[in-house]
């Protein structure tokens, strides 16, 4: 079965749920609060299955002992960077420093790490190739 025929999605209230740990991480560690109210679970869910579906392409690319520099891993940043603009202001840059806070942050690199080792350490590198390209 095709990963987004097996992606249903959550409610509100599981949303809620889902992010606790990391809301309770967010706020200890930087003050930080998700608005669980605010959430449209629609939309976090399509968000979810496409960065669920991005995160598997770059885990199974590391995997497999593609470059970080490799066309089809800057193209794959680059959809995923313009689904994440449907919600937030981000470019290339934006995208490659998320990637460096991820690597250097406990909770966000542990779940990266947990997918694929050295999944953090990729993405960051495969970021921040694409933003000097786009800054040519």
């Amino acid at each position: 079965m095709k990963t987004e025929k097996m992606f249903a999605g959550l409610n509100k209230e599981e949303w809620g749920e889902a992010l606790k740990d990391q809301n309770e991480y967010l706020q200890k560690e930087y003050g930080y609060s998700i608005d669980a109210e605010a959430v449209d679970a629609a939309v976090m869910n399509e968000n979810a299955e496409e960065a669920a579906q991005f995160m598997a392409f770059m885990a199974r690319s590391l995997k497999d002992g593609l470059s970080a520099q490799d066309e089809t891993v800057l193209s794959a940043i680059q959809k995923h960077i313009a689904c994440l603009r449907r919600t937030m202001e981000i470019d290339a840059a934006g995208f490659a420093a998320q990637s460096r806070f991820f690597l250097t942050d406990d909770f966000h690199r542990s779940m990266l790490e947990g997918q694929q080792t050295g999944l953090s350490y990729y993405l960051c590198i495969a970021a921040d190739h694409l933003a000097a390209r786009e800054t040519e």
